[in-house]
């Protein structure tokens, strides 16, 4: 696993391979990911040089009143200068260890590259996203379609900032109740 003091290189690494100059960090992106309290993310080392990484964020599903313990994986990278050496690979293999030994159900992968579905990761559901603008929610109630269209609180912004913060502080106890 990743140790808190090299949390920084992780940064560094997926920055230079997801990121631009007009982008954020991947670190303030993804906080979850690459946070030093969790420490569930993993990575493959050359000569104390971290050559891989694959960022595991441990959650729970909720469906109705079960509760599924999940893990996700983000910012998978390797720099091409050490791509084809299998770390990859094995990071994958230690990260289904640790959520198999850790009571994880269900791990999500965002993503379908060859790492993944030779891995017998599956496709699963699909990711919509929707822009409405004003004129858009005129028209769907124009269209008697039945949705109700109200305005966003602003409150909730901020309640979801809390929340954020609160998960990936020292005191979460996010992984506390899962089930055993």
């Amino acid at each position: 696993m990743v140790v808190a003091e090299e949390i920084a290189d992780a940064i560094r690494g997926s920055d230079v391979v997801f990121r631009d100059v007009e982008q954020i960090s991947m670190g303030a992106a993804f906080p979850g990911v690459f946070s030093a309290t969790l420490t569930q993310s993993f990575g493959a080392y050359e000569d104390g040089k971290l050559v891989s990484f694959m960022g595991l964020v441990p959650a729970v599903l909720r469906i109705g009143s079960a509760r599924v313990p999940m893990f996700s994986i983000g910012s998978v990278f390797t720099p091409p200068e050490f791509r084809g050496h299998g770390y990859a690979g094995d990071i994958l293999e230690a990260v289904k260890t640790h959520v198999r030994a850790s009571g994880g159900a269900l791990v999500y992968v965002s993503g379908n590259r060859s790492l993944y579905t030779r891995n017998q990761c599956h496709p699963f559901g699909a990711i919509n996203r929707y822009a409405i603008g004003p004129s858009h929610g005129e028209q769907l109630l124009q269209a008697g379609s039945g949705i109700a269209v109200r305005e966003r609180h602003r409150r909730i912004g901020f309640m979801c900032m809390r929340w954020l913060r609160r998960a990936v502080s020292p005191t979460s106890k996010a992984c506390a109740n899962w089930p055993s």
